[in-house]
């Protein structure tokens, strides 16, 4: 029986990686994609409604008690997206300050330009005018 059960974890913890919404958090979660986060979180909209929309169909008998799951499943992707908005900004704002401090320690580590003093061969040579 536990031999059962793990196998079935592992196969569900398998077929997580293609459900929509964590495809779309997987890529959220990439540098490019957390400025994305905040208009990513206004999909949790419409899975709620899915979710509420379902629960009211099972529970006035239109549906099988099967589609709890479907409702359950549903509501948990819309929680997932809800929060990853305000996570999202957190962690860009995090990012965004560790790129600042390694652009001021690379700018501090180029030695200075500074530019050649004129000698007085070359202003004697920048102020003859060629005949």
């Amino acid at each position: 029986m536990l031999t059962f059960a793990m196998r079935l974890s592992i196969f569900i913890v398998g077929l997580r990686r293609f459900l929509p919404v964590n495809i779309l958090l997987a890529w959220l979660h990439t540098r490019r994609g957390l400025k994305y986060g905040v208009p990513a979180m206004l999909l949790c909209i419409p899975y709620w409604l899915l979710a509420r929309w379902l629960l009211d169909q099972v529970q006035t008998g239109v549906f099988i008690e099967g589609f709890y799951v479907v409702a359950l499943a549903s509501g948990w992707s819309a929680l997932k997206l809800g929060f990853h908005g305000p996570w999202s900004l957190i962690l860009l704002t995090k990012v965004r300050a560790s790129e600042a401090v390694a652009r001021r320690h690379r700018r501090r580590a180029q030695p200075p330009t500074i530019p050649p003093r004129p000698t007085a061969s070359m202003q004697v040579a920048s102020l003859s005018v060629p005949e």
